[in-house]
């Protein structure tokens, strides 16, 4: 049994062995699963309209045989190299085997307009699935936790719908913290103008959040008819993929709000308030400096309420944010689309740097094709996607929503490793006058270097560097910045030895810019010293302690414990040196001997 434990524990450290090596490859939004059997994979570079293999139920496209079945409120991840991990709606959790996972039948919030799924950070085979309410606001956000491991590697879910914040609005977004290892997740609080930050580390969520109480309540205008209670809580929160910016909808109030945000601490401020009627999507342009809004009207008598808005049109506006003057913004509003009465506009940004926008009952998406920039040079293309033919047409109320980081294309990094010139690029130099890079270097001081979308520097020693890029139009500056962490080049060989029972092992690891720890197969501790009592059999592997993530390789070292116990019988005294005796210490594991006269065969005389 105990080797089987150690077998687990080895495959588990070489996983995330694997996880810490990697790069951020930003592939994690390449796959859509939405609505009602709709699938878009971009690992192409462009979407490809996609079905999945016969699955549980048979033929997908079947009356009765979904491989997602969504009325509102999605979310999708894939892995670092593209491939489908998990997606989701505010009931159900799906593998990336178009099934439902084991305890994957959350049955949160069917209607909800927001859920999203994030991974934990630096446990490559956990993620949370985060639900919002829908007009049951007393249910909460929530968050369920899944092991993709479990169940056969089919996932399953190990705790489902903890509470996270009751009373909440159908809000929810994600992106990196500042040391780009960490996640902030960002939820709104029904009633009130508060939001709650909630740091997710390696831990788990941090359950005493950031609150930040900014901008208006999301409460109803009492003058209001009675069709628009709950809508406040109603519309849709992003990060700006940077994580500079937040912008919120609040529809049932006909405003949207946009933000600054600290990605060190978690704050919101600088609150900027644009009026659009029925505002419930929202959208930030690739490189930030733009916000796009989806609204969606619907007029005429429904359920005994007159709901005549925003000249009876549905429309997607347009604001340039790059002045941060409130005034300014609001005065660039440009509306980029305008169409019939009663269809819906949400939008969501693509891996390939479109914004794509979905509309009822069509057989294709709405894709403003180059984002970045102002005004109707943004070029919106209302049938930019078909569906093929054989794609079933449904009520489209929805696109996934992603962890923001895994869109961003502002700040990117290649060949992090010490040792190697590392590439520092942007693609989202698309609408600037001129741009300038920043950044200090441990020993060649501060860099500054202008109008080049490619910068290649060899920095001198490991470790976390901020990268500012300075970007201009028309007078204006923008700042954006990433961490960017130089790793350790780290190579270790270790060779499984066999000890006394007791007796003291010491490990000597002289690598620079480390510091190690260790973790062992028989406590779930990281113990910082390097030296060990070894009492059992023990499987050690080394833990990088300064660092977050490295280059290279780490072994791990089995020692093991004699099973034989040496008895060399009683002691004796008052022996004539006539009549010597011999010590016989053979065992049957030893494969050396040394005595206290330092000869070294298996017996003394």
């Amino acid at each position: 049994m105990k080797s089987h434990l150690v077998k687990i524990l080895s495959t588990i450290f070489m996983v995330l062995l694997i996880a810490q090596g990697r790069l951020f490859a930003q592939k994690e939004a390449n796959h859509w699963i939405f609505d009602i059997n709709i699938y878009l994979d971009f690992s192409s570079g462009t979407p490809v309209a996609t079905v999945p293999p016969s699955g549980p139920c048979g033929t997908w496209g079947a009356p009765t045989c979904y491989f997602f079945l969504c009325q509102s409120g999605c979310s999708s991840i894939s892995n670092e190299n593209g491939d489908l991990v998990l997606y989701a709606d505010n009931n159900v959790i799906y593998n990336s085997d178009f099934d439902t996972i084991q305890n994957g039948l959350i049955n949160s919030n069917l209607f909800s307009r927001q859920c999203i799924i994030i991974p934990r950070p630096q446990r490559p085979n956990r993620y949370y699935v985060i639900t919002t309410p829908w007009y049951m606001v007393s249910n909460g956000v929530r968050y369920t936790e899944v092991d993709i491991f479990a169940n056969g590697g089919l996932g399953s879910a190990i705790s489902v719908n903890t509470i996270l914040l009751p009373n909440a609005c159908q809000k929810v977004t994600a992106v990196y913290h500042k040391n780009q290892i960490d996640i902030w997740l960002l939820v709104h609080q029904y009633h009130s103008n508060a939001f709650y930050a909630y740091l997710v580390t390696k831990n788990g969520i941090n359950l005493s959040p950031v609150i930040s109480n900014v901008g208006t309540s999301h409460t109803e205008n009492p003058s209001t008819n009675w069709c628009y209670s709950d809508l406040a809580g109603n519309g849709e929160m992003k990060f700006s993929t940077d994580g500079d910016k937040v912008a919120c909808a609040i529809k049932g109030l006909d405003i949207v709000e946009v933000f600054d945000f600290d990605n060190a601490t978690g704050v919101l401020s600088n609150p900027v308030s644009l009026v659009c009627g029925e505002i419930e999507s929202v959208e930030f342009s690739p490189d930030g400096t733009l916000l796009y809004t989806g609204s969606f009207p619907n007029p005429g008598i429904y359920g005994g309420c007159n709901l005549i808005l925003e000249g009876n049109s549905s429309k997607i506006y347009q604001y340039d944010l790059i002045s941060e003057d409130s005034a300014a913004i609001v005065n660039s509003k440009t509306a980029i689309s305008i169409q019939a009465i009663g269809w819906k506009k949400y939008l969501q940004l693509g891996p390939d740097m479109k914004i794509y926008s979905v509309s009822e009952f069509e057989e294709h998406l709405g894709v403003i094709t180059s984002p970045n920039s102002t005004g109707i040079l943004c070029d919106f293309d209302s049938i930019g996607f078909t569906f093929p033919t054989n794609y079933q047409i449904n009520d489209r109320n929805s696109l996934p929503n992603f962890l923001r980081s895994s869109l961003d294309r502002n700040i990117l990094f290649e060949d992090v490793c010490m040792g190697d010139t590392t590439l520092i690029f942007t693609l989202t130099n698309t609408n600037f006058d001129s741009i300038m890079w920043s950044f200090n270097d441990f020993q060649l001081g501060n860099q500054s270097i202008w109008n080049q979308d490619s910068v290649y520097f060899p920095f001198t020693r490991p470790g976390s560097y901020t990268i500012y890029l300075y970007r201009y139009r028309d007078g204006h500056q923008d700042i954006t910045s990433k961490t960017l962490n130089i790793l350790p080049q780290v190579n270790i060989s270790l060779s499984d030895t066999t000890v006394c029972q007791g007796s003291e092992y010491i490990f000597d690891l002289n690598i620079p810019y480390c510091e190690f720890g260790w973790i062992n197969s028989v406590s779930p501790d990281t113990f910082q010293t390097d030296s060990f009592i070894i009492q059992q059999n023990t499987m050690f592997w080394p833990v990088l302690l300064n660092h977050s993530d490295y280059c290279g390789s780490m072994d791990n070292i089995m020692i093991s414990v004699y099973a034989d116990s040496l008895n060399l019988g009683n002691d004796i005294s008052g022996m004539c040196i006539n009549n010597p005796i011999t010590l016989d210490a053979a065992l049957s594991n030893a494969t050396a001997y040394i005595w206290s006269d330092n000869s070294t065969l298996d017996q003394l005389v």
